[in-house]
């Protein structure tokens, strides 16, 4: 018989080798405190450590393939299916977050890292760890939620303040209209006890004048007139008095209709002119001619009565000289004037008269 020997020493070393290799894998795999997991080419699981089946709650047999997913968080699920098709498709190491469910109602926190193993220059799986991060997820949650409620315990801070700083404007505003309507008051107060206590005078005096001395006709007609205007100057200022009462509280209604302008400045012509005339003011009405046929749509007693308030103003405030009043057509609308060569107003109190109770001089000379 014929026979032949090979010499096999070199593959017997090499399957030594191996078998050492892999009893120190699964030796170092049995042992190690992080899980540790094998795949395929196409993602599914060939292999898992003692530690992965702790961490998972599954049997080594129940994880294998796809059936690991089952263990993971419903809500997870799609993410690391994403991602891992993500990485998949370019080679790439991945990693990835998410929790395990286990089977005992507990809720793991882990944290997968998987490279692939290349083989000729071809991935022939992937290999990959799972670390237990439950502390540091549980003490991050934690941190945010303390955040949040630190957030919205700033928010409702911030709401508090804003109420704060909008209380202060307001208690602040409420404090000046205070000190204004006090000021109001003085200088109402001021003016009125003036305006009245002047006429009153004059109707005192006179009155006693009239029934205390023998006068003469002409003496006791100029008493007798000087004393009805100062009657009208006092009735004037009390109904001035309940104007500003009705206006303060709203029972000024305004009643608008159709007026001729030109009437109504003629009316106010004859009403002051002879006023004026006593004291040697000429009054000029300037002409009204473009308004003979123009009809205004307003109040017209109102209207006639700021005029005429004008005009005894001009009349008080024009020592020599004379007043002009009248309008003018400006586009749609009418413009009313008075203007006069008394004393005048200050440029920059113009705006300051317009105030309530205001004047130039508050003094009462």
């Amino acid at each position: 018989s014929i026979g032949t020997m090979t010499d096999i020493t070199e593959r017997k070393e090499a399957e030594y080798l191996l078998q050492k290799s892999q009893q120190l894998f699964q030796t170092l795999a049995t042992i190690s405190p992080v899980g540790i997991f094998r795949t395929d080419e196409k993602g599914k699981t060939t292999y898992v450590n003692p530690k992965w089946c702790e961490l998972s709650g599954l049997t080594p047999g129940q994880a294998m393939g796809d059936n690991w997913l089952m263990a993971v968080h419903p809500d997870d699920r799609q993410a690391i299916l994403n991602g891992w098709q993500q990485h998949s498709s370019k080679g790439e190491n991945s990693i990835a977050e998410y929790r395990f469910l286990r089977g005992d109602g507990r809720t793991v926190w882990v944290m997968g890292y998987a490279v692939p193993e290349v083989e000729r220059g071809k991935i022939k799986g992937y290999v990959g760890t799972l670390t237990d991060i439950s502390d540091r997820k549980i003490a991050e949650i934690e941190l945010q939620e303390k955040s949040r409620l630190i957030e919205a315990q700033n928010e409702q801070y911030l709401r508090i303040n804003e109420e704060l700083i909008r209380l202060s404007e307001e208690l602040n505003h409420a404090r000046l209209k205070a000190e204004e309507s006090d000021r109001l008051k003085s200088a109402f107060l001021a003016n009125m006890s003036h305006e009245i206590r002047t006429p009153l005078n004059g109707i005192i005096g006179f009155a006693h004048v009239l029934s205390a001395f023998d006068l003469s006709e002409t003496e006791r007609k100029e008493y007798t007139a000087t004393l009805h205007l100062s009657c009208n100057r006092l009735l004037n200022t009390v109904n001035d008095i309940l104007d500003i009462s009705k206006i303060d509280a709203g029972q000024t209604p305004v009643k608008p209709n159709e007026y001729n302008p030109c009437k109504l400045l003629g009316e106010l012509f004859r009403l002051q002119e002879p006023n004026y005339k006593k004291k040697g003011i000429e009054l000029i009405l300037e002409t009204v001619e473009p308004l003979v046929g123009v009809t205004v749509f307003g109040d017209e007693q109102k209207v006639y009565q700021v005029i005429n308030n004008l005009l005894d103003n001009a009349l008080k405030f024009t020592p020599a000289g004379k007043v002009e009043f009248g309008a003018s057509v400006q586009g749609n609308q009418i413009c009313y004037f008075v203007k006069d060569t008394g004393i005048g107003i200050a440029r920059e109190q113009q705006e300051f008269v317009f105030g309530r109770f205001n004047q130039e001089n508050i003094t009462l000379t």
